[in-house]
């Protein structure tokens, strides 16, 4: 029980940043190079992207930098999911310039996502979403 607790306090204040995150977000002026696979696309101020594509059970977040793809691959992401039953933890796996995840049920709409973790380099990235 207490180990739950301390999750959910975790991610509570890991999606709070992340908002804070996706405000602070384009503040240049950069509008980021769009979502190039029909799902829904964030970049930080680093030009790093975050693209979710959301398909049944499965997630794919296509990740580039400055609009290319950024290979990824051995680096440690997880995201953090909130729904109406709860808030859980998992890893991505990290496949050429994609992370992904297969969830047991799908996403429903209105559910948050969190995506942290660093690439190769040593640079945080961070993503949020609400599935539409």
């Amino acid at each position: 029980m207490k180990k739950r607790s301390i999750v959910s306090i975790l991610a509570v204040i890991t999606l709070s940043f992340g908002s804070i995150f996706a405000q602070a977000q384009n503040k240049d002026g950069h509008d980021g190079h769009g979502a190039a696979h029909g799902g829904q696309f964030v970049e930080d101020a680093n030009h790093h992207g975050v693209e979710m594509v959301a398909k049944d059970n499965e997630i794919i977040f296509h990740m580039t930098v400055e609009g290319k793809p950024f290979d990824v691959t051995g680096a440690k992401f997880k995201a953090i999911i909130q729904t109406g039953t709860g808030t859980k933890m998992v890893a991505l796996k990290s496949e050429g310039a994609t992370l992904k995840v297969t969830l047991k049920t799908p996403l429903a709409k209105g559910d948050k996502l969190v995506v942290t973790g660093k690439d190769s380099h040593g640079d945080a990235i961070q993503a949020r979403f609400v599935k539409d």
